[in-house]
């Protein structure tokens, strides 16, 4: 079975399908008991990233990793947790991104996660081969959700700004470009369109050299 079939398969709907999974009343995978003294520490980080997030327990974490090790020979690593792992390079480069700005808000939620996963006593060890960063990637899954928002404007600022450095032929980190600055782009691409009789931008995409703003 291909890779992100296994993937679609355990966890279709990313965190989702961790609590809604079913309730098996085991604490047990892969011969690590779960212990319910760490539970408090995930559901924390869950509330910090997402206030309506509803708590998770044993049996569903148990449920999920069961689900995981079905799947995947053990050693393995599986495509959901590898795939979010990488997701939270981007959330870091985000809020370190001065350009971007990131503000409070949002900074706290990214901070949430990476606690939580440099936290030695987070409730599946990391060691645990195949299962151990699961709950890692499963609160990485809910930030993403939480700041897909955010995630799609910065992308977009990202290749403002690469188009924008490739055009002055600057680095990019020259450009010194702004979050401000991407949105002012973006403006005045929405105003072009309207004269045009097109609808508005969600996103900028036109290279800068037909906007208004260039770099100096």
């Amino acid at each position: 079975m291909h890779a992100s079939q296994r993937f679609s398969d355990t966890f279709p709907n990313g965190f989702a399908s961790l609590i809604t999974g079913e309730d098996s009343r085991r604490h047990n995978a892969g011969g690590y008991e779960l212990r319910a003294d760490r539970l408090p520490l995930l559901n924390d980080a869950l509330h910090r990233v997402s206030p309506d997030s509803p708590s998770v327990g044993l049996d569903h974490v148990a449920t999920a990793a069961r689900r995981v090790l079905e799947r995947y020979p053990m050693g393995a690593r599986p495509a959901f947790v590898d795939s979010r792992m990488k997701a939270m390079e981007r959330l870091q480069r985000l809020v370190a991104d001065d350009g971007w700005g990131a503000d409070a808000d949002v900074r706290g939620r990214v901070a949430a996660v990476r606690a939580y996963l440099d936290n030695p006593d987070d409730l599946l060890p990391d060691h645990l081969p195949t299962i151990g960063l699961l709950d890692d990637a499963l609160l990485i899954d809910l930030a993403l959700q939480a700041l897909q928002g955010e995630l799609a404007d910065y992308e977009d600022f990202c290749h403002f700004r690469l188009v924008a450095a490739d055009f002055a032929k600057v680095a990019i980190a020259d450009t010194a470009l702004t979050r401000g600055q991407w949105q002012e782009a973006l403006e005045q691409a929405n105003l072009a369109h309207r004269s045009w009789g097109g609808a508005p931008r969600a996103r900028f995409a036109p290279d800068p050299r037909a906007s208004l703003f260039h770099i100096t």
